[in-house]
């Protein structure tokens, strides 16, 4: 083989690994979930909303992306002088990211969305030195550090009888809260997942009464 054949073909094969990069950088600036959409904690960014349902959608608006919703009690957490309104999905995904909760609430308050809730229970035997729940704490915990980055609060509170973890992340004035708890029986743990806008600016505030 001569030195100008040789030649060619390293021009060739530099020239075609040139367009391959090309075509990976244009696939990952059009499409940039795709190479990690295994690693996503979900597809829809947090700020939009949970699922179908945007910040700040009415309840009337509500029904119609989920006609399955039921209430099922009010709440009034620590702080809030106005009860907020539980309810639930009659035909709901129970997985979040790959993970399968018990139940998922949706929270409105002032005719407004603005938290959703997810909660998982797991039994474990008293040889076992990770529960299924804080497994998925830490699944859920590294994906969403990857999404979002450091966490703004990470505590973790142990003793004898007790072992619980809390993180928790601000994105755009959403708050994401991440729990780990050892249950109250022998042998049980928990897993809580918070998304709330309660206190986002804008579309995802609460909404205002109607003056007319």
């Amino acid at each position: 083989m001569t030195q100008i054949e040789i030649g060619r073909r390293v021009r060739t094969k530099t020239n075609f690994l040139r367009v391959l990069n090309l075509q990976v950088l244009a696939i990952l600036f059009l499409f940039p979930n795709a190479w990690f959409a295994g690693d996503l904690f979900l597809t829809k960014p947090v700020t939009e909303g949970f699922r179908d349902l945007k910040w700040n959608t009415s309840l009337k608006e509500a029904f119609k992306e989920m006609p399955d919703l039921h209430f099922d009690h009010y709440s009034l957490p620590a702080g809030d002088k106005t009860p907020s309104k539980i309810f639930y999905r009659r035909k709901e995904d129970r997985q979040i990211s790959n993970i399968t909760f018990k139940e998922i609430e949706y929270w409105f308050k002032d005719d407004s969305f603005y938290r959703v809730a997810a909660h998982g229970y797991s039994h474990h035997g008293p040889r076992t030195l990770v529960s299924d729940a804080e497994r998925d704490f830490e699944e859920l915990r590294r994906k969403i550090r990857l999404q979002y980055g450091e966490p703004i609060e990470h505590k973790t509170d142990f003793g004898i009888t007790h072992f619980d973890k809390r993180v928790s992340w601000r994105v755009g004035g959403i708050t994401i809260l991440l729990l780990y708890k050892e249950g109250d029986k022998p042998n049980t743990s928990e897993l809580h997942l918070e998304i709330e806008a309660k206190d986002i600016s804008g579309s995802a505030s609460p909404r205002k009464p109607n003056s007319n």
